[in-house]
Protein backbone atom coordinates (compact mmCIF):
# COMPACT_ATOMS: atom_id res chain seq x y z
CA UNK A 1 0.00 0.00 0.00
CA UNK A 2 1.55 3.65 -0.93
CA UNK A 3 0.02 6.63 0.95
CA UNK A 4 0.30 10.24 -0.48
CA UNK A 5 2.76 12.09 0.84
CA UNK A 6 0.43 14.73 2.59
CA UNK A 7 -0.10 11.26 4.71
CA UNK A 8 2.67 10.73 5.59
CA UNK A 9 3.86 13.92 6.71
CA UNK A 10 0.85 13.76 8.88
CA UNK A 11 1.50 10.84 10.14
CA UNK A 12 5.15 12.61 11.12
CA UNK A 13 4.34 15.03 12.12
CA UNK A 14 1.72 13.57 14.86
CA UNK A 15 4.45 11.41 15.83
CA UNK A 16 6.92 13.55 16.37
CA UNK A 17 4.53 15.67 18.73
CA UNK A 18 3.70 12.74 21.06
CA UNK A 19 7.16 11.98 21.61
CA UNK A 20 8.27 15.59 22.58
CA UNK A 21 4.78 15.64 24.74
CA UNK A 22 4.93 12.62 26.46
CA UNK A 23 3.51 12.60 30.37
CA UNK A 24 3.37 10.14 32.84
CA UNK A 25 -0.11 9.62 32.45
CA UNK A 26 0.92 8.16 28.84
CA UNK A 27 1.65 4.67 30.16
CA UNK A 28 -2.19 4.59 31.08
CA UNK A 29 -3.38 5.37 27.54
CA UNK A 30 -3.12 3.68 24.17
CA UNK A 31 -3.66 5.74 21.23
CA UNK A 32 -4.24 4.78 17.96
CA UNK A 33 -4.82 6.36 14.54
CA UNK A 34 -7.05 4.44 12.39
CA UNK A 35 -6.54 4.98 8.61
CA UNK A 36 -9.80 4.91 6.73
CA UNK A 37 -9.45 2.90 3.87
CA UNK A 38 -10.67 4.48 1.27
CA UNK A 39 -9.53 8.06 0.11
CA UNK A 40 -10.96 11.18 2.03
CA UNK A 41 -11.47 14.70 1.30
CA UNK A 42 -13.15 15.66 4.82
CA UNK A 43 -10.93 17.93 6.99
CA UNK A 44 -12.77 16.97 10.37
CA UNK A 45 -11.04 14.74 12.70
CA UNK A 46 -12.61 12.76 15.39
CA UNK A 47 -11.60 11.92 19.09
CA UNK A 48 -12.97 8.59 20.51
CA UNK A 49 -11.66 8.10 24.12
CA UNK A 50 -12.31 4.15 25.91
CA UNK A 51 -11.90 3.10 29.23
CA UNK A 52 -11.49 -0.79 29.40
CA UNK A 53 -11.76 -3.09 32.43
CA UNK A 54 -12.78 -0.04 34.59
CA UNK A 55 -16.25 -0.78 36.68
CA UNK A 56 -16.80 3.10 37.91
CA UNK A 57 -17.93 5.67 35.47
CA UNK A 58 -14.51 7.35 34.25
CA UNK A 59 -14.59 11.39 33.49
CA UNK A 60 -13.19 12.60 30.59
CA UNK A 61 -12.63 15.70 29.44
CA UNK A 62 -11.10 17.76 26.61
CA UNK A 63 -9.33 21.05 27.06
CA UNK A 64 -11.76 23.21 24.55
CA UNK A 65 -14.31 20.77 24.00
CA UNK A 66 -15.82 19.78 27.20
CA UNK A 67 -16.79 16.24 28.61
CA UNK A 68 -17.11 13.61 27.11
CA UNK A 69 -18.87 10.02 27.49
CA UNK A 70 -16.44 7.21 27.69
CA UNK A 71 -16.90 5.60 23.86
CA UNK A 72 -18.17 8.53 22.46
CA UNK A 73 -16.89 9.82 19.39
CA UNK A 74 -16.54 13.81 19.58
CA UNK A 75 -15.93 15.90 15.82
CA UNK A 76 -12.63 18.33 16.64
CA UNK A 77 -10.82 20.69 14.39
CA UNK A 78 -7.17 19.63 13.73
CA UNK A 79 -4.66 20.03 16.55
CA UNK A 80 -3.16 19.16 19.51
CA UNK A 81 -5.66 18.26 22.57
CA UNK A 82 -5.23 17.76 26.03
CA UNK A 83 -7.78 15.06 27.39
CA UNK A 84 -7.91 14.52 31.43
CA UNK A 85 -9.65 10.95 32.46
CA UNK A 86 -10.28 9.72 35.98
CA UNK A 87 -12.64 6.98 37.76
CA UNK A 88 -13.40 6.86 41.30
CA UNK A 89 -10.84 4.77 43.76
CA UNK A 90 -8.70 4.56 40.72
CA UNK A 91 -5.24 6.79 38.93
CA UNK A 92 -5.97 9.68 37.06
CA UNK A 93 -4.11 10.39 33.48
CA UNK A 94 -3.21 13.46 31.40
CA UNK A 95 -2.46 12.78 28.11
CA UNK A 96 -1.56 15.38 24.98
CA UNK A 97 -2.77 13.79 21.92
CA UNK A 98 -3.12 15.31 17.80
CA UNK A 99 -5.97 15.41 16.09
CA UNK A 100 -5.21 14.79 12.14
CA UNK A 101 -7.16 15.92 9.34
CA UNK A 102 -9.39 13.16 8.23
CA UNK A 103 -8.65 10.70 10.86
CA UNK A 104 -10.11 9.35 14.38
CA UNK A 105 -7.76 9.07 16.87
CA UNK A 106 -8.36 6.59 19.66
CA UNK A 107 -7.29 6.80 23.54
CA UNK A 108 -8.15 3.66 25.37
CA UNK A 109 -7.76 4.51 29.37
CA UNK A 110 -6.54 1.86 31.66
CA UNK A 111 -6.57 2.78 34.57
CA UNK A 112 -5.12 1.66 38.14
CA UNK A 113 -6.97 1.12 40.84
CA UNK A 114 -5.61 3.21 43.72
CA UNK A 115 -4.38 1.49 47.19
CA UNK A 116 -6.84 2.42 49.75
CA UNK A 117 -4.90 3.88 52.60
CA UNK A 118 -4.43 1.60 55.71
CA UNK A 119 -5.54 3.78 58.76
CA UNK A 120 -2.87 3.76 61.01
CA UNK A 121 -3.28 1.80 64.49
CA UNK A 122 -3.93 4.32 67.62
CA UNK A 123 -0.24 4.77 69.44
CA UNK A 124 -0.98 2.11 72.43
CA UNK A 125 -1.21 4.01 76.04
CA UNK A 126 1.77 3.90 77.67
CA UNK A 127 1.43 0.92 80.65
CA UNK A 128 1.40 2.57 83.71
CA UNK A 129 5.32 3.18 85.57
CA UNK A 130 5.97 0.09 87.70
CA UNK A 131 6.07 0.40 91.85
CA UNK A 132 9.76 0.48 92.33
CA UNK A 133 9.75 -2.74 94.93
CA UNK A 134 12.23 -1.95 97.25
CA UNK A 135 13.21 -4.01 100.39
CA UNK A 136 10.86 -3.20 102.69
CA UNK A 137 11.42 -3.07 106.41
CA UNK A 138 11.13 -6.65 108.52
CA UNK A 139 8.77 -5.74 110.74
CA UNK A 140 7.25 -9.05 111.99
CA UNK A 141 10.95 -10.53 112.52
CA UNK A 142 12.26 -7.28 114.39
CA UNK A 143 8.96 -7.15 116.68
CA UNK A 144 9.27 -10.33 117.11
CA UNK A 145 13.20 -11.04 118.06
CA UNK A 146 12.40 -7.63 120.02
CA UNK A 147 9.52 -9.27 122.13
CA UNK A 148 12.27 -12.51 122.73
CA UNK A 149 14.84 -10.23 123.94
CA UNK A 150 12.67 -8.82 126.53
CA UNK A 151 11.36 -11.91 127.30
CA UNK A 152 15.20 -12.90 128.07
CA UNK A 153 16.45 -9.88 129.52
CA UNK A 154 13.22 -10.68 132.25
CA UNK A 155 14.46 -14.12 132.53
CA UNK A 156 17.76 -13.41 132.86
CA UNK A 157 17.13 -10.60 135.36
CA UNK A 158 14.61 -12.13 137.59
CA UNK A 159 16.75 -15.36 137.35
CA UNK A 160 13.90 -17.09 139.54
CA UNK A 161 15.75 -16.05 142.90
CA UNK A 162 13.59 -15.06 145.64
CA UNK A 163 16.92 -13.00 147.07
CA UNK A 164 17.59 -9.91 145.21
CA UNK A 165 21.15 -9.74 146.65
CA UNK A 166 22.29 -12.15 145.88
CA UNK A 167 23.74 -11.88 142.08
CA UNK A 168 23.16 -14.59 139.92
CA UNK A 169 24.53 -15.80 137.00
CA UNK A 170 23.95 -17.99 134.19
CA UNK A 171 24.00 -19.53 130.95
CA UNK A 172 21.43 -19.58 128.06
CA UNK A 173 21.59 -22.54 125.27
CA UNK A 174 19.68 -22.18 122.47
CA UNK A 175 19.21 -25.12 120.70
CA UNK A 176 18.34 -25.57 116.82
CA UNK A 177 16.46 -28.77 115.73
CA UNK A 178 18.10 -30.06 111.88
Amino acid sequence: MQFLPAVIASYRSARDYVARTRSPGDSLAVTTWPWPTEATTTRQSHIQVSAGGIAAPVHVEIRGVGVVAAGANVGVNPGSYDISASAPGSDSSHVTREALPGITTVIEYHLRLTPKPVAAAPPKAAPPPEEKKGKKFPVIPVVGAAVGVGVLAAVLAGGGSSTPSTPTTGSLTVTIPN
